[in-house]
Formats: C-alpha cells, sequence, structure tokens
C-alpha cells in the first residue's frame, strides 16, 4: 500500500470532494444525482480490482488514476445538477407564478439568475479546456456554489409569500372579469329590453293608426 500512498491520498481527496459535492445537490433537489453516484461506483470498483493486483503495479496505477476521473466526473455532475435544478426552478417559478410577483417577493433574483450565468459560462469554458477543468469546478465549488446555495435558500423562504401573492392577484382577475361580465349582461339586458319596449312603442302606435283609420271610415 506504501507504494500507492501518493495517489490514493489524491483519490481520497477527490473522492471526498465529489461526495460534498453529492449531498449539497442532494439537499438542493431533494433527490440523489444518479449519474454521480455511478461515476463513484465505477471508482470503487476500480479501487478494489488495483489493490488485489499484487504482481503488476502499472496497471493498477492506471486503475487508481481512471477511479481519480471517475470522482471528478462525480463532482461535475453534481455540480452540473444543482446549477441546472436551480435554473429549471426559477424559470418555472417566474412561468408559473409571474416575474412580477417573483421580483416583488424577492428583489435579489436578478442576483440569482446573473450568479447563474456566471457558473454556466465557467462550465462551459472547461468544457473547451480539459485540462482546467477540474481547477474550474474546484473554484466554483469552493466559492461559487455556497454563494448561490445562500441566494437560492432566500429565494425559497420566499415560495410561501409568492404563491399567496399570486392567488390573490389571481382572485382579483377571477373577481374582476367576473364584475366586467355581470355589467356587460346588464347592459345587454338593458339594450334588449330597450328594442322591446321600441317594438311595443310601434305597434302600439300602428294599432293605434289603424283604430283611428277604422274609426273615421265607419264614421
Amino acid at each position: 500500500m506504501k507504494k500507492f500512498r501518493d495517489i490514493l491520498n489524491s483519490l481520497l481527496e477527490e473522492w471526498n470532494s465529489a461526495e460534498e459535492a453529492l449531498k449539497i445537490a442532494e439537499n438542493v433537489q431533494g433527490k440523489v444525482v444518479a449519474p454521480s453516484i455511478n461515476e463513484l461506483r465505477y471508482a470503487g470498483r476500480k479501487v478494489i480490482e488495483a489493490l488485489s493486483l499484487d504482481d503488476d503495479d502499472e496497471q493498477a496505477r492506471r486503475l487508481l488514476d481512471d477511479a481519480i476521473f471517475d470522482c471528478m466526473r462525480a463532482r461535475h455532475d453534481a455540480i452540473d445538477a444543482i446549477i441546472a435544478f436551480i435554473s429549471n426552478k426559477i424559470s418555472a417559478y417566474t412561468n408559473e407564478l409571474g416575474v412580477h410577483i417573483v421580483l416583488q417577493c424577492y428583489p435579489d433574483t436578478p442576483k440569482l439568475i446573473e450568479e447563474i450565468g456566471y457558473i454556466q459560462d465557467q462550465i462551459e469554458v472547461s468544457r473547451k479546456n480539459r485540462l482546467d477543468r477540474n481547477a474550474v469546478y474546484s473554484t466554483l465549488q469552493s466559492a461559487d456554489i455556497p454563494k448561490i446555495i445562500r441566494i437560492w435558500k432566500g429565494f425559497q423562504s420566499n415560495e410561501k409569500l409568492m404563491r399567496e401573492l399570486a392567488e390573490k392577484e389571481k382572485e382579483k382577475i377571477e373577481n374582476e372579469e367576473r364584475l366586467r361580465k355581470e355589467k356587460e349582461q346588464k347592459y345587454n339586458e338593458q339594450i334588449r329590453r330597450m328594442k322591446i319596449e321600441r317594438w311595443i312603442d310601434r305597434l302600439i302606435a300602428i294599432v293605434s293608426a289603424f283604430i283611428a283609420l277604422f274609426a273615421w271610415l265607419w264614421k
């Protein structure tokens, strides 16, 4: 084991970082990140295989190196899941409740969106440069993810208020629509009565004219 101490220490560090990111992602979205779990499973299997090799140090090191990369991918998947979940949730809230309601209840929403955009840009950059990818994700995990989680928790704490205001606004719109329809119905009823009254007046006038005519003729 001593001959693999350095690589095992690196593996332990990456594994711990991946588990930390995975736990954050689970807390944010309320469920495990399956791709991350699978990557850690692959890493664990490769570690077992490596440690079972007694006379092939080169192959053992290759397996341990692969396990380290599996842990890195597990962390990347977890961080990607965090950002995707929060981004999708914000879009869902604004579409369902209205942008004005969200901003009224949580004015820091634009800041949250800005932070998400920055992290997405960093992830995109890391995809173009594989050598810097893990360093980028390490910075995101240590500095940017905690910041965005704090803002997101503030957003979530206002969810009840958002829904209450949206419900009140919905009731207000429904009441206004009901009053509009009642007013329109009364107006149409008045028009209908006026038309009937005009026809009655005309009919009375016509009948009166005939009566007068017949009275004149029978003189």
